[in-house]
């Protein structure tokens, strides 16, 4: 089945560490020279991502790098791929009268 093979692929593709997806969704990391440190040859340069990317505000990353729905087959696909996730989930008793909760993985 052509949908099962392609939705394979992406959750082979997708299946990576979270340094390579963050690499592959995000824009490059930026030297920063007023944090330079070090002397001579041993001086180092930090190269940080940029405080737009790190917040969401940013038009040039985000998974949409990865281009999903260019693929037809995805896009037209009717398929839930399940996935884990954080999840603030509901514990015993409450607090400043909210439901207690802590953050889980879970399957959705």
């Amino acid at each position: 089945d052509v949908i099962t093979s392609t939705i394979d692929h992406y959750k082979t593709a997708l299946n990576i560490c979270v340094e390579a997806l963050v690499k592959k969704t995000c824009c490059p990391k930026e030297s920063f020279e007023e944090l330079k440190y070090g002397i001579g040859s041993t001086s180092t340069t930090p190269k940080l991502m940029n405080y737009k990317c790190l917040h969401g505000n940013c038009k040039h990353c985000g998974v949409e790098k990865l281009k999903l729905n260019a693929c037809p087959i995805l896009a037209n696909s009717n398929h839930q791929i399940s996935c884990i996730e954080w999840k603030d989930m509901p514990r015993q008793g409450m607090k400043n009268g909210k439901q207690n909760s802590q953050l889980e993985i879970v399957n959705s």
